[in-house]
């Protein structure tokens, strides 16, 4: 099965921030857990634009690297984020706002509706940057979890005539509409796991109870109307 695309939109400046967060999903990526894409993916040569409104059209989630810089990109306020929100709310693209430096984020309302990471809310690089690799890594895992979820909401693919599948740089099929949420039971014993999985399954609109184990899940089956 094909990945969700995952689109990280960040400001040319954060480069270095964005690289890092690129370091810690690629071993999720190598994998093949996950399809991390950004601007570096454009082939040379391709309309940076198209290229860019495809991925936009196509990715599942969002990972928005919020800082100061990010806030004050043309790009990114007026072309990319009004085609993230008006799929999220109509296609229930999922969008995760990383605050990646100190910035005014919480006077932006649809920012500050949000349920932003890192859950203390203190920007990644804050604190003289002594809990990049901590943050980053927990994105990860929580990214990574979100993707599990969407492929199991997603319909089976359809066999195609042909083996190739379309890339960024090609032509797509539409995509078919998402099933409507229903409710899922997590058997998951450690709870930070548990507690992550319940959040990102909330969000995006299922019904969910967790237990711990197997004798609390048949307990469940029995009488939680599944």
């Amino acid at each position: 099965m094909s990945q969700p695309i995952i689109f990280i939109s960040y400001s040319r400046s954060d480069e270095a921030e964005k690289e890092l967060l690129l370091t810690h999903l690629g071993g999720l990526q190598r994998q093949g857990l996950i399809n991390a894409w950004s601007d570096d993916d454009i082939l040379a040569g391709a309309n940076r634009h198209l290229a860019i409104d495809q991925a936009l059209h196509q990715a599942k989630i969002a990972l928005l690297l919020i800082s100061a810089n990010f806030l004050d990109s043309a790009t990114i306020v007026d072309r990319e984020l009004p085609i993230l929100l008006e799929r999220q709310k109509s296609e229930g693209v999922v969008i995760y706002p990383i605050i990646i430096r100190a910035c005014a984020w919480e006077a932006i309302d649809w920012l500050a509706a949000m349920n932003v990471r890192p859950r203390s809310r203190r920007p990644v690089w804050g604190d003289g940057g002594v809990h990049i690799d901590e943050d980053l890594a927990h994105i990860a895992q929580e990214v990574a979890l979100i993707v599990q979820q969407l492929n199991l909401a997603l319909p089976p693919e359809p066999v195609q005539p042909t083996p190739s599948s379309p890339s960024i740089s090609q032509p797509i099929n539409p995509t078919p509409p998402r099933p409507a949420a229903g409710k899922i039971l997590v058997v998951e014993d450690k709870k930070d796991w548990r507690d992550i999985l319940e959040e990102c399954l909330v969000e995006e609109g299922f019904e969910v109870d967790t237990v711990s184990n197997s004798q609390e899940a048949k307990t469940i089956l029995k009488t939680g109307g599944y």
